[in-house]
Parts: structure tokens; sequence; C-alpha cells
């Protein structure tokens, strides 16, 4: 057992490592980095772009193999990322975004299970009645949903009621507002960004949710 735990995560490694490499290659081959800067007013000189394209290891000048060896090495030999366009490491970048991603796990998870576990209950004891089938069916709708769909739902609705107030209700680009300041202002700020993702998440776990405990109170009741 253990060595089938072992070779399975063997495996699953070496398709990551591969996957990840191949990526990079990907993103190395279609994208122009040098694009950013030369847009830029006033132009900087080749030579500076050139520079700053080597410090960051992404100079399409620079063969794709040496540049994914050097990548690769330096992910290995030191865990070094490389560095982002804004003058800060890709694992600051990392972090960033998974203290983001793990607040909206932990919050669209505890509200999906709540409220999938309320209305399976309530399908349970209203079997077949109207407020059931409602239920059953929008849960079905948002399973067959995807998430990223249901966002930009979302999100055409947050910005159709911020234009019908004429106020920035809700806001959905970035983790916060740097502009904002004060304690309460600042907690205000960060949950209002965290708003739509959260309930994006909570409405597919909660129809997951009222589905199983639906079925395992029928049971029980029976």
């Amino acid at each position: 057992m253990i060595l089938y735990v072992l070779r399975r995560f063997i495996n699953y490694a070496i398709l990551t490592v591969i996957a990840t490499v191949m990526t990079y290659m990907l993103a190395s081959s279609l994208e122009n980095p040098s694009a950013r800067y030369y847009g830029k007013n006033p132009r900087p000189s080749e030579e500076t772009v050139n520079k700053i394209l080597n410090q960051l290891g992404v100079n399409p000048h620079t063969p794709l193999i040496e540049r994914t060896w050097h990548w690769f090495t330096q992910i290995i030999l030191h865990g070094n990322f490389g560095d982002s366009v804004d003058a800060t490491t890709v694992q600051h970048q990392i972090l960033v975004r998974s203290g983001v991603s793990l607040k909206l796990l932990i919050a669209g998870s505890l509200i999906g299970a709540v409220l999938g576990v309320a209305l399976g209950v309530w399908g349970a004891v209203k079997q077949y009645k109207t407020s059931d089938q409602v239920v059953t069916y929008l849960s079905f709708l948002v399973l067959a949903t995807p998430v990223f769909v249901i966002g930009v739902l979302l999100m055409i609705i947050a910005t159709w009621l911020n234009n019908t107030t004429g106020h920035q209700l809700i806001s959905f680009t970035g983790e916060y507002t740097p502009t904002v300041e004060g304690t309460w202002p600042v907690i205000w700020d960060r949950l209002g960004h965290l708003l739509l993702p959260t309930i994006a998440l909570s409405l597919l776990g909660a129809a997951e949710y009222s589905r199983y405990q639906r079925n395992a109170m029928l049971d029980v009741l029976s």
C-alpha cells in the first residue's frame, strides 16, 4: 500500500513538473514581454528594455531552452521563481494570492455548507412541494453552470446595481481599494471585494450540500 501511494505521488509529481515546464515554454514562446515597455511614453531605449528583460529572464533574444533551463534550475536549487514586472518576487505574488484564495475557500465552504444543509432539510420536509421543486431546479441549474460563468453573471448584476444607484456599492476588481484609509473603512472595503467571489463559491457549495442532505434526510425519515 505504501509503495502504491509513493508510486502515485511520484507519477503526479513528474506530470506536474512536465506540465509546468511546458506551460512556461508555451508562454515564453507566444508572449511578447517587450511590448509592455515599448508602449510607454517616453519610450525607453532598446538597451534599457533588453537589460530589464534579462533581469526578469524573459528576453526573447535568449534561446528558449536556455531561458527554461535557467528558470527551472533557479527553482530547484534556490527556490527562486524570479521577479514580476512590478519589482516584487513571484514568491510574494504566490503567497498573496494563496492568502486570498484561502479566505475565499474558507468563507465559501462554510456558508455553502450551512446554507446547503438548511435547504436540504427544508426540501426533505417539504418533499415534492413547490418550495422543494424550486430548490431542486435551482440547485441543478447552479451545478450545471461553471463557477466562472456564475462569477461573470454576478459582475454584470453588480455593475448594473452600481450604475442604477450611482454609487460604487459593490467592488470586484482586486483585493482592496488602495485609496481607502482607516480601520473600519479598510475592513468594509476588503469585505466588499470578497462579496461576489464568496457568493459564487457559496452557491456552488450550497447546491451540492442541499442534494446530499435532502437524500440523507429522506432515508432517515423513511
